[in-house]
């Protein structure tokens, strides 16, 4: 209901990401069973896209259960956007079956040219579905002078070579790329108004080209 609301007041905008996580220290927080994260996630997007189909549904499973249960439909149809992260072959599987993208997190880009977008596709032809588009996220720090290239993360160092990077991505076949600035740590943060000025830069600079 409450990702129907927000598709429907935004206009029909809304993505809902989709992650199993991989702190068990969480899932023992909230008295879940890490062990079955992949089994709840899949039947809660079972009955969560159910949901979004009809005015009145009812749905009969191990983990949920609910009958006669309307709306609200959102504003997209058939359904909002779905796209899955991780990068196990069991997030892939997911993706296939769920996703309308997968949505890999700071992937490296030898791993997903060579064995994640492949994987992704063979298992998309395995059970005659389409393949789901590829949409990264990358972290993105921008420095005043380039990063050496070795050790150097993609999407961090200079404004020329995280354009090289965004290109090296659409190269492996990513439509969309979307750009992180959280930091691995809480102590990294910066002033939101940093954040901003980055992505206003990259983006100035992508919509030039």
């Amino acid at each position: 209901r409450i990702a129907a609301n927000i598709d429907d007041l935004s206009g029909g905008r809304f993505v809902l990401g989709v992650g199993v996580g991989w702190s068990a220290q969480e899932y023992a927080a909230l008295g879940v069973p890490f062990e079955r994260r992949g089994a709840i996630t899949d039947e809660y997007l079972t009955a969560i896209t159910a949901l979004w189909s009809a005015d009145l549904i009812s749905y009969e499973g191990e983990l949920v259960s609910f009958g006669d249960v309307h709306g609200p439909r959102p504003a997209h149809r058939p359904r909002p956007p779905v796209w899955v992260g991780g990068a196990s072959r069991a997030a892939l599987r997911r993706a296939v079956t769920f996703g309308d993208a997968w949505h890999p997190n700071n992937a490296e880009f030898g791993w997903l040219r060579a064995e994640g977008v492949p994987t992704l596709r063979s298992l998309a032809a395995a059970v005659g579905l389409p393949v789901p588009a590829l949409c990264p996220r990358m972290r993105l720090r921008l420095t005043d002078t380039p990063l050496a290239e070795d050790g150097r993360r993609a999407g961090e160092g200079s404004l020329d070579q995280v354009l090289r990077d965004l290109d090296t991505l659409t190269e492996i076949g990513a439509e969309i790329v979307v750009l992180d600035t959280n930091p691995d740590h809480p102590s990294g943060r910066r002033p939101a108004s940093t954040d901003w000025r980055m992505l206003e830069t990259v983006a100035v600079r992508v919509a030039a080209a």
